[in-house]
């Protein structure tokens, strides 16, 4: 009875550390990490851990970079508002080329913040970004 108790004690336990450990993305079981099955579903969802080369100078070739492999890709600069070409054009900050364990919609996000808020178009596997209404822009 005594073993049944400490196993079911340990399996509860291990159960509550994979599911918190799956909701950041990957699932920390003793010295091994096992990737979040979401990922591959959702290509925006999948956590990494990359430097950005320093021929990436910018905020719009970082995105670019990021987006290379995940079947995403920037709206056509035709359809681009003028504040988020700016954005894109920019220079990329010192901070912004190391990403340690963030999903790729982090980080899309990340580059853009405070400016610009990403939008998603699933069906189309394009991100657009839009200025928040609690942005002003002159």
């Amino acid at each position: 009875m005594k073993g049944r108790f400490v196993g079911w004690l340990l399996m509860t336990g291990l159960v509550g550390a994979l599911a918190s450990a799956w909701a950041d993305g990957v699932a920390k079981v003793d010295r091994y990490l096992a990737p979040n099955p979401v990922a591959s579903t959702s290509p925006l969802a999948a956590v990494f851990t990359l430097r950005l080369p320093p021929e990436v100078r910018t905020i719009g070739a970082a995105m670019s970079y990021l987006l290379a492999f995940s079947g995403y890709q920037l709206v056509p600069t035709t359809q681009q508002s003028d504040a988020l070409q700016h954005v894109l054009a920019s220079s990329l900050a010192v901070t912004q080329r190391d990403w340690i364990g963030v999903s790729l919609q982090t980080a899309l996000t990340q580059l853009a913040a405070p400016a610009l808020t990403p939008v998603i178009d699933p069906i189309h596997r394009t991100i657009n970004f839009d200025v928040p209404r609690s942005v002003t822009t002159k």
